[in-house]
């Protein structure tokens, strides 16, 4: 007897597919965002977004918040709504993924978490910048806030799933196992630093794993590779000038992206930020980027036009998916560009960013 094993798309994606395009269908339309950049201040943004699918949570913040705290705490907990969901209606065999790209909010919140211990917030103020869209429950959260000591906190930490997997990783930041770093890390502020850069390390290591497992899935691990491509551009750019050594400039590099650990040493040695564009330009997005950039030296700005450019390379990926994991990810990803869009509008306004400027920030889609 063979035993062949034939997957019919339509019945493993048919019904989240469907759940997923009915969660495109509520998100912001090109118009409303125009609307929003046109609008004279923030609280006329936060009566627009109330008639949208963030009323619920500006209702029921704005008893104890304002103006652009009361939206951006209505973004982050309307986000993790949307994530929860999108995780939930995702077949099985597909969740290691999502659970993947949400891995950046658990790094998010323990790094939250961590920071308030040092600075010693109370929890009521950094409760709202929570962003609950991993696997960490605001429960688990506030346990290890409350941790008597960094020995404390580490036995807490290694019981979550999150936790769990990042102390049995290898991260190369770190000169000291894991255990001892979490526990010196209130009287040591290098290893505290170390730590909070692993904790992002971790989260693009999750990420390089599922390329190598979904590799034959090109869509999936361009779009996953983006990424780490993304960040170590940006790594590469700020550190180029510090005259680390290869060895030390390495250990700061992300794993996994389509750029090999060689040539990005090779990009850094050429020190200025131009000479470093140009040398990637044929592997990245970055011919607008290298115009722009003849206009402006700031490497703030490019770091922005650097996103933007990667994000609309991401958005063409998903062009005319249908019936697979990408029309998951991709609801995630477009969810992810709404509230980074409203948000670059909130900080625009603030800084008093014309309509313009404000325009080629956002990404339209």
């Amino acid at each position: 007897m063979f035993n062949i094993k034939i997957e019919s798309k339509p019945l493993v994606y048919g019904y989240s597919n469907a759940r997923a395009h009915a969660m495109f269908s509520k998100l912001l339309t090109s118009q409303q965002l125009l609307e929003l950049i046109q609008m004279p201040s923030t609280n006329t943004i936060a009566e627009a977004l109330n008639r949208t699918e963030y009323k619920e949570e500006i209702l029921q913040l704005s008893l104890n918040y304002k103006g652009e705290q009361l939206i951006d705490f209505a973004l982050s907990e309307n986000f993790a709504k949307f994530c929860k969901k999108l995780y939930k209606i995702t077949p099985n065999k597909d969740k290691k993924i999502i659970f993947g790209l949400l891995s950046r909010w658990d790094s998010h919140n323990i790094k939250t978490v961590i920071l308030a211990r040092k600075q010693k917030k109370p929890w009521n103020e950094i409760r709202p910048f929570l962003v609950l869209a991993g696997t960490l429950q605001l429960q688990q959260l506030e346990k290890l806030y409350a941790a008597a000591d960094s020995a404390e906190f580490y036995s807490l930490f290694r019981l979550t799933e999150f936790g769990s997997g990042f102390i049995n990783s290898k991260i190369p930041l770190l000169t000291k196992p894991v255990r001892d770093a979490f526990k010196t890390m209130d009287s040591d502020s290098f290893i505290f630093d170390m730590l909070l850069l692993s904790l992002d390390f971790y989260q693009y290591q999750i990420l390089s794993k599922i390329v190598q497992e979904h590799k034959n899935d090109k869509q999936l691990a361009q779009f996953l590779s983006s990424f780490t491509d993304e960040k170590n551009l940006e790594i590469v750019l700020r550190l180029s000038k510090e005259n680390l050594s290869d060895e030390k400039l390495r250990s700061y590099l992300l794993p996994g992206g389509k750029i090999q650990p060689s040539r990005w040493l090779k990009a850094a040695a050429k020190k200025e930020p131009f000479a470093i564009l140009t040398f990637l330009a044929d592997a990245l997005p970055l011919k607008g980027v290298i115009e722009e950039f003849k206009k402006t030296k700031k490497l703030s700005e490019i770091e922005k036009l650097v996103s933007i450019e990667f994000s609309k390379k991401r958005l063409k990926l998903f062009r005319g998916a249908n019936l697979s994991v990408a029309v998951l990810v991709a609801a995630l990803f477009f969810k992810e560009q709404e509230v980074e869009n409203i948000r670059k509008i909130l900080r625009g306004k603030q800084y008093g960013f014309s309509e313009d400027e404000l325009k080629r920030l956002i990404l339209f889609y």
